[in-house]
């Protein structure tokens, strides 16, 4: 009983414990707690078994990825040594903050016909550019190496130290095409970006920091030639280099300018403005518009502020999350439990977003008048959502593609993926074709769906091609 009450009388000043001593005598309300090495290693076990087994809480060929959300809290564990149990809730606290951040991005780019992704930087006290919802973490530390051999992550160096010294009304972007992107996946199949993301930055009046990424689907010569009409010079001989060195080329330059340029305007807007002029079609990607973004524009801080719906299941992850921690420390569950209850919310979160998608396609084409079952109701009722997270997953599985979107449906064409860049999360295509058991045949990719009029990868099985949106099919022809 002493030897308990001592255990509990450390455990309350959050001393630090080394290894042996946790995992020999350490104990908590009579239940013993696993060294937080071996609750890794279990953990990391049933990820890859539950990713193996392609289990639903995964999100297998989906936009989100529940095991990197994971590995980055084993990452954070393995960084950190020794460590007490109050610094392992702590970290599971912070980590699970940042997840949050990243469902929210998730839903921003990947369920919503948004173009304008927030970027939220802040100096710390000692003028370090930081991103305050990941942990204060440095800027340029979020873009990975690989990326784009580097180049990437030296443009963003180039803005770090432009936010640094830059006086008030001062504008900074660079931008970064489709195609290659140097990344690959845990088993080393190339990434490649679906559409341009051009990220703005400038110095507020008041000296703090507003940035946004911008996505659009021009091409690399497009891009090209936004840089142009700011005066940065490509190569002579661009057209002759690899798509690859011109991707390097483009991505490698920062324009900077005074706020004053384009009287009267939005220094951001200048630049979109030049980009919907260069691309010449209203559309700028997905299915919206360039005056979406510049709508969107003028209310960049509040574009990662959640519906009532979504706010609640952010906040029920939140407390889920720290009674899991609390059933994991007591050796009752496996920290993957973690990952499970991520990516159940995911799948809530969405099929919110597939409801709603739905009952706007059905109140547009008013087709459905007295057969349309009302929803509305039911997006406050989490277990009408739960029930119907397997066709949620479809769901996400079969999102439009052409402009970052997945399919891996039957094994066709692409899945996606989500990687860290210059903007926050970011989406990547994966190629994964199953050439044995499936035809690119079976796949029409980017068509107008006539039900519910979106572009859409369409799919054909049992003699009907299916639409992935709004679930109308018709007979092959």
């Amino acid at each position: 009983m002493a030897e308990r009450q001592k255990t509990v009388d450390v455990l309350q000043n959050t001393q630090t414990i080394d290894r042996p001593q946790l995992a020999s005598w350490m104990c908590l309300e009579d239940v013993m707690l696993t060294p937080v090495s071996d609750l890794i290693s279990q953990g990391k076990q049933d990820v890859a078994r539950a990713v193996k087994n392609n289990e639903m809480w995964t999100l297998p060929g989906t936009g989100f990825s529940v095991t990197a959300q994971m590995q980055r809290l084993f990452d954070s564990f393995e960084a950190h040594e020794p460590i007490t149990v109050e610094e392992f809730r702590n970290q599971i606290a912070q980590w699970s903050d940042e997840t949050v951040v990243d469902v929210v991005s998730f839903q921003l780019e990947y369920l919503s016909d948004r173009l304008v992704y927030p970027i939220q930087l802040a100096k710390d006290e000692t003028g370090e550019v930081i991103c305050p919802r990941y942990g204060n973490t440095k800027y340029t530390d979020i873009v990975q190496e690989t990326e784009r051999d580097g180049v990437v992550k030296q443009s963003a160096q180039q803005i770090e130290a432009f936010l640094k010294t830059a006086p008030s009304g001062t504008v900074a972007f660079f931008t970064s095409p489709p195609g290659w992107s140097g990344l690959t996946t845990d088993k080393e199949t190339p990434i490649t970006f679906p559409d341009t993301q051009t990220y703005l930055f400038r110095i507020k009046h008041d000296g703090t920091i507003e940035s946004a990424t911008v996505q659009t689907q021009m091409t690399i010569d497009e891009n090209r030639q936004l840089l142009e009409s700011f005066g940065e010079r490509c190569s002579q001989n661009f057209q002759s280099l690899s798509s690859r060195e011109q991707i390097k080329s483009i991505t490698g330059k920062v324009v900077q300018f005074s706020a004053d340029y384009g009287a009267g305007q939005n220094p951001f807007q200048e630049v979109v403005q030049r980009i919907h002029n260069i691309v010449g079609s209203d559309v700028a990607s997905k299915t919206a518009t360039f005056d979406s973004i510049f709508h969107d524009l003028h209310r960049i801080n509040s574009l990662m502020e959640t519906d009532q719906i979504t706010h609640d299941a952010l906040l029920a992850l939140k407390n889920d999350l720290a009674t899991l921690t609390e059933e994991v420390l007591r050796g009752q569950i496996s920290i993957a439990a973690l990952g499970e209850r991520i990516g159940e919310a995911v799948l809530t979160i969405a099929s919110y977003a597939q409801i709603e998608k739905q009952q706007r396609n059905n109140t547009n084409k008013r087709r459905y008048s007295e057969q349309t079952p009302d929803y509305s109701s039911k997006l406050v009722d989490p277990s009408f959502a739960f029930s119907h997270l397997e066709d949620t997953l479809v769901f996400l599985q079969t999102l439009p593609g052409c402009n970052g979107g997945g399919n891996t449906l039957n094994g066709l064409r692409n899945s996606t993926t989500v990687v860290l860049s210059a903007g926050g999360l970011r989406l990547g295509m994966i190629d994964s074709l199953d050439t044995e058991n499936s035809s690119s045949n079976d796949l029409l990719e980017c068509v107008r769906c006539p039900f519910c009029e979106e572009i859409v990868n369409a799919y054909k099985k049992n003699g009907r091609i299916h639409c992935p949106s709004c679930k109308e099919s018709v007979e092959c022809t």
